[in-house]
C-alpha cells in the first residue's frame, strides 16, 4: 500500500473513531443506554436515588436472570472421541432439537429465569420470549486473525485470558467494523435481544508475550520491536512525558498507558457495534473477575451500556457472607460491586458464576469456583450469591454458569474443565436442591416490580446448611483459648551469650536458631523429631528490559543473618518470638507465636524496610518451611466451606510410612500460592507460602519502597505451620 493510500485510510478511520466518541460520550452524559429512545428494545436507566434498573422491550422494569451455555449439544468430550453425551441424551428423550428447546424454555421459566447468556443456541431458542445475548469476540478474533506480533499485545492461545489485540494497528478498527457488520446488522430489529458481549476474559493483565500484571499491556508494548505500531505508540506516549523505553517508568505513567489502551479498545469496538446496530445494549467484555485497575473499569463505563463481570466469589458460611476482592482487599460482594460501579459510572451484570459440589460424582478438579461437598451446600451458596449481588444498586442482573454439567473426563486438552456447574446433569435430570433455590428466589408470581425486586434479596435458602465448619481463622484462634485451670505453662525462651536462642513448650515443641547467621532462620522440632526449618526471602523487580521481557530481571534476596531475637509473653500464655532479619537490601520483621500446649506456629510478617540506597520494587515475599519428609500431597479433594481461596489451605509434606506431616496454611490478603519444590537436592523439601504483589489473584500493584522507608501491611501477612507426629 502506498504512503498516500495508508494516510487516507488512517484519516478515514480517525473520522469514524471521532464519530464514535461523540456517540459514546453523548450516551454516557445522558445516563441512559444508547437504546433509551428506541421503543421496543431493552435499555437501562438510572433512578434519582442512583440505583440502576433494566427496562424490557415492553417498557417495564425487570431484572435480568439468565443462564449461560443453554445448548442442545452440551459439551464435547475429547477423551471420548469427541462424543457429546448431552446431545445423545436429548436425541433419545426429545427426538428433535425443537422439542428439546420447548422443554428447556419451560423448565427455565419454572425456575424463574428470563434470559439466555453467553454461549447459547440463539437461533434454536429464538421466538420463545426469553431475552438473548449475542457474543462477538471482536478483540479475541483480531488477536488471532493474522499470526504475527503486529496484531496482538498478548498472543491468542485460544484459552481464556490469553488474547489481547493491538489496538494501535489500523487493522483493528477495520476488523471490528467487518465483524460487527456480519454479526450485528442482522439483529438490529430483534426485540428479544438484550445486547452484545464484545469479548470474553481478554488478557488485560497481558499474561502472554511479557510479564503479567496491572501494567502488563504497557510492558508488552515496550517489548515490541521498533517499527511495530504498538511500539510506535508507546514511544510517542513516553516521549511526550520526557521518557523512553528502558527508563524506570513510574507506576502512574504505566497506568496512563493502560488506560489509553482501554480507551482505544472500547472506542473502536463500541463504535463498530453501534454503527451496524444502534438499537441494542453493549454489555461489555466479560471481565475475568474484579482484579483490574480502575483505569480499565473507567474506560469500560465510558463506552459500554453495562459493565459485565465474570465474578466467582468466596462464600463464608460462618458469617453468611459472600466476599469479592477489590484493590487488594476483600469486601462483601455488594460493596465491591458498588465500588466498581462508582468508578465505571454504569450498571453491572454478573455474567458468570457458579459453585460445584463433589456429590455430583464429577471430579470437579478443573475450573474456577468454590467447591462444596453436597448439593445442599451448593444451593445455599448460590442463593446467597444471588441475593447478595441483587442487593447492590448497580446490579441489573446476572447469568448463572451454566445449563448442563461438563463431561467427567473434561472437555478437551485446552479446556480440561470437568466440574459440576450445571443446573442439569448430562442425563437431563435437574439438581433439584439448586433449581428449587433459584425458583424460590427468582419467580415473580404476579408481584409488581418493586415488591419482586425487594423479595429477590430476601427469599431462598437464608441460613447455611447444618454442617458449617468454622473458618480457618476461627480454628486458629481456638488454639489459643486461655487455660482456665492454670495447669499449662507459657513456652520458655533462652538466649545464650553466643547468640543461640531456643523456644520450648511443655508438650515438646522446640524452635532454635542463632543471631548472626542466615538461613535457616529457625529449626523446628516436635516430639524429638526434626521437621526441618523456616526461612524467608523477597524477590525484587528491576527496570523492565524490553528486549528481555522474561523474569531474568528478578533478583531473589534470602535472609543473610538474624540481627536480633526477642521474646514476650501474652495474657493467654502465648509466647511471641520477634526476629529481625537482614536480607541485604532490606530488613524483615517476623513474629512467631507459640502456644503453650500446641505444635502450631503462627508466623506474621509485620514489616519490610528498605536498607539500600535505591528504591526497591518488591515482586514477591515468601516464607519457606523446609522439611526432610519425602512426599508432597495435593490440596484436599473436598475443601470444606470457608477453606477454599479465603482462607487458603493445603497439606504440605507427609511421610506415609510414619504419618508425620508438616502442614502450611495462610489466610492473608496477598497470598497467591502455597507451592512445593525440592530444596537442597533430595535432602529437604520446600513449601513456599508466596505473597505475590504483581501477579496475584487480587491484581495488586507492585510494592515500591523508597530508600530508608518501611512498609507495614494493614494486617500482618500471616501463615500457620503445623508439624504432626
Amino acid at each position: 500500500m502506498s504512503k498516500v493510500s495508508r494516510q487516507s485510510l488512517v484519516s478515514c478511520l480517525l473520522s469514524l473513531v471521532l464519530a464514535a466518541v461523540a456517540l459514546a460520550v453523548g450516551a454516557a452524559e445522558a445516563q441512559s443506554s444508547c437504546a433509551a429512545n428506541a421503543a421496543g428494545f431493552y435499555r437501562v436507566e438510572r433512578a434519582a436515588n442512583g440505583s440502576w434498573r433494566l427496562i424490557d422491550p415492553a417498557g417495564q422494569p425487570t431484572v435480568w436472570l439468565g443462564v449461560d451455555h443453554v445448548k442442545f449439544d452440551g459439551f464435547r468430550c475429547e477423551a471420548d472421541g469427541n462424543r457429546k453425551h448431552y446431545r445423545e441424551t436429548n436425541e433419545r428423550q426429545f427426538g428433535t432439537p425443537e422439542a428439546w428447546a420447548s422443554n428447556t424454555v419451560e423448565r427455565l421459566r419454572s425456575w424463574g429465569f428470563n434470559g439466555l447468556g453467553a454461549g447459547c443456541n440463539n437461533s434454536l431458542l429464538k421466538g420463545f420470549g426469553l431475552g438473548r445475548c449475542v457474543f462477538l469476540a471482536l478483540g479475541d478474533s483480531a488477536a488471532a486473525e493474522k499470526d504475527d506480533e503486529e496484531h496482538w499485545l498478548s498472543d491468542n492461545l485460544h484459552t481464556p485470558g490469553t488474547a489481547f489485540p493491538n489496538v494501535f494497528n489500523p487493522d483493528f478498527a477495520l476488523h471490528c467494523d467487518r465483524e460487527a457488520e456480519k454479526a450485528c446488522a442482522p439483529n438490529r430489529d430483534d426485540q428479544e435481544i438484550l445486547g452484545y458481549f464484545i469479548d470474553n476474559e481478554l488478557a488485560w493483565e497481558a499474561r502472554r508475550g511479557g510479564p503479567a500484571g496491572e501494567w502488563g499491556l504497557f510492558d508488552n508494548a515496550c517489548a515490541k520491536p521498533v517499527g511495530n505500531t504498538a511500539r510506535i505508540a508507546v514511544d510517542k506516549f513516553l516521549a511526550e512525558r520526557g521518557l523512553k523505553v528502558g527508563d524506570f517508568i513510574p507506576v502512574p505513567v504505566r497506568m496512563e498507558f493502560v488506560e489509553l489502551v482501554a480507551e482505544k479498545y472500547f472506542e473502536a469496538t463500541t463504535a463498530a457495534i453501534r454503527r451496524h446496530d444502534p438499537n441494542h445494549l453493549i454489555i461489555g467484555c466479560r471481565f475475568a473477575g474484579t482484579v483490574y485497575p480502575d483505569e480499565v473499569f473507567r474506560a469500560a463505563g465510558k463506552y459500554c451500556d453495562i459493565v459485565s463481570i465474570n465474578g466467582y466469589a468466596i462464600p463464608i458460611p460462618d458469617r453468611n457472607e459472600m466476599l469479592l476482592s477489590y484493590r487488594d482487599r476483600y469486601y462483601p460482594i455488594a460493596e465491591t460491586l458498588s465500588k466498581i460501579g462508582e468508578v465505571a459510572g454504569r450498571p453491572i451484570m454478573l455474567t458468570e458464576w457458579s459453585f460445584p459440589a463433589f456429590d455430583s460424582g464429577l471430579p470437579c478438579l478443573r475450573g474456577v469456583g468454590k467447591r462444596f461437598d453436597t448439593q445442599e451446600e451448593r444451593a445455599w451458596a448460590s442463593a446467597l450469591y444471588a441475593r447478595s449481588v441483587l442487593a447492590c444498586p448497580y446490579v441489573i442482573g446476572y447469568d448463572y454458569f451454566m445449563w448442563v454439567d461438563m463431561p467427567a473426563k473434561g472437555i478437551s486438552f485446552r479446556f480440561p474443565e470437568d466440574s459440576n456447574y450445571g443446573l442439569v446433569r448430562e442425563d437431563g435430570r435437574e439438581y433439584k436442591e439448586l433449581t428449587d433455590a433459584f425458583a424460590a428466589i427468582q419467580r415473580r408470581d404476579g408481584l409488581d416490580f418493586d415488591e419482586w425486586r425487594r423479595q429477590l434479596v430476601t427469599r431462598g435458602p437464608i441460613e447455611p446448611p447444618s454442617y458449617t465448619p468454622r473458618m480457618l481463622v476461627d480454628y486458629l484462634d481456638s488454639e489459643f483459648v486461655p487455660v482456665t485451670n492454670g495447669a499449662a505453662k507459657p513456652p520458655a525462651f533462652s538466649l545464650a551469650d553466643d547468640g543461640e536462642w531456643r523456644v520450648e513448650n511443655s508438650p515438646g515443641l522446640v524452635l532454635r536458631g542463632q543471631t548472626g547467621q542466615g538461613k535457616p532462620i529457625a529449626g523446628i522440632l516436635w516430639g524429638g523429631f526434626d521437621f526441618g526449618s523456616l526461612s524467608a526471602e523477597i524477590r525484587t523487580h528491576g527496570a523492565f528490559d524490553p528486549m528481555n521481557p522474561g523474569w531474568d530481571n528478578v533478583t531473589t534476596h534470602s535472609v543473610a543473618r538474624v540481627l536480633g531475637a526477642s521474646w514476650r509473653e501474652t495474657e493467654d500464655k502465648r509466647g511471641i518470638l520477634a526476629l529481625d532479619c537482614d536480607l541485604g537490601v532490606a530488613r524483615m520483621a517476623l513474629e512467631v507465636s507459640v502456644a503453650p500446649e500446641s505444635a502450631s506456629l503462627h508466623v506474621d510478617l509485620r514489616c519490610i524496610q528498605n536498607m539500600s540506597g535505591e528504591t526497591i520494587v518488591i515482586d514477591e515475599l515468601a516464607l519457606l518451611p523446609d522439611s526432610p519428609l519425602p512426599e508432597a500431597t495435593v490440596p484436599p479433594k473436598a475443601p470444606r466451606p470457608g477453606f477454599m481461596n479465603r482462607p487458603r489451605c493445603t497439606r504440605s509434606w507427609i511421610d506415609s510410612a510414619t504419618g508425620r506431616s508438616l502442614s502450611v496454611f495462610s489466610d492473608s490478603q496477598f497470598i497467591s500460592a502455597i507451592d512445593f519444590a525440592a530444596a537442597n537436592g533430595d535432602e529437604k523439601r520446600r513449601s513456599a507460602i508466596r505473597f505475590v504483589f504483581t501477579r496475584g489473584i487480587h491484581g495488586s500493584r507492585q510494592l515500591v519502597i523508597a530508600p530508608g522507608e518501611a512498609w507495614t501491611p494493614e494486617s500482618p501477612l500471616h501463615a500457620l505451620i503445623t508439624p504432626t507426629l
